[in-house]
């Protein structure tokens, strides 16, 4: 096996994980999957992605697949959360992580199935692929997914204590209600309701007056000295005059009996 195997991470009824290493050292997760129908789904998917698949490499070996998949070490955000912090003060890197790691949604889906999503010490996150394959959804699409985070989204929210859930911002309320009712059928969708909403009520108040009317009374008034201070600048790089100028100037030029010339 291309690779050596150092150790099993995971033993399944349809196939193992291995710790692999590299042949510059470097160390890797090894799918072996020995279930023909899991071994046809994943060649399917690799030929749909065009190649576009979380593994480096796959290959057969006698009757098993090997994928080969980049690997850190084990750090479940579930596990190792910073002090003070709860799984609600990542929900919106983790919505983020699944809208830039670009896994086909089969697998996205056994990553939050699973809940892998690891967190670095710095605070980064990153997925893990020590996963249990046995029961992958081949026929999951990214409206699944969805449902799937955000059934843990729910978890966070409702594993609070009592005093946090009346302190719940009314963008959970909404999110919450939408996903008990299915509505999400993207991440994009999650994010904009519990991310975007969030901070345009953080904003609001701090540059913007509270009332809109007068926001446009304000806005429509800078606009019209804009347009006069635009109309001046015009004619007098036309005519080398300054209209404005002259409105005040002629009254000046006859003060009582006295001719100002």
């Amino acid at each position: 096996m291309r690779g050596q195997i150092q150790g099993i991470l995971y033993e399944g009824e349809k196939g193992n994980v291995g710790l692999g290493q590299k042949e510059d050292g470097g160390k890797i997760c090894v799918w072996i999957v020995t279930d023909r129908e899991i071994i046809r789904n994943l060649l399917a998917l690799q030929e749909e992605q065009k190649g576009k698949v979380p593994w480096e490499k796959s290959y057969m070996e006698g009757e098993s697949l090997i994928l080969n998949f980049p690997y850190e070490k084990r750090r479940r955000l579930t596990e190792f959360l910073p002090a003070g912090k709860s799984l609600e003060d990542f929900w919106i890197k983790i919505l983020i992580l699944c809208m830039s790691c670009n896994l086909p949604w089969p697998m996205l889906m056994l990553v939050l199935e699973s809940k892998a999503v690891n967190i670095r010490q710095d605070g980064t996150l990153y997925i893990g692929y020590d996963l249990n394959y046995d029961s992958i959804h081949f026929d999951a699409v990214e409206a699944d997914c969805v449902r799937v985070c955000g059934r843990w989204l729910q978890d966070g929210l409702t594993g609070r204590k009592k005093k946090q859930r009346k302190k719940r911002l009314p963008e959970e309320k909404l999110a919450e209600k939408k996903l008990n009712r299915g509505v999400y059928k993207t991440f994009l969708e999650l994010y904009q309701d519990l991310y975007i909403r969030k901070v345009q009520k953080q904003t609001e108040g701090l540059w913007l007056p509270k009332d809109d009317r007068v926001f446009y009374i304000l806005f429509g008034f800078g606009l019209i000295l804009f347009l006069i201070a635009l109309g001046t600048v015009i004619v007098f790089l036309i005519t080398g005059e300054t209209p404005l100028f002259q409105l005040f100037q002629e009254p000046l030029r006859q003060i009582g009996t006295v001719l100002l010339e």
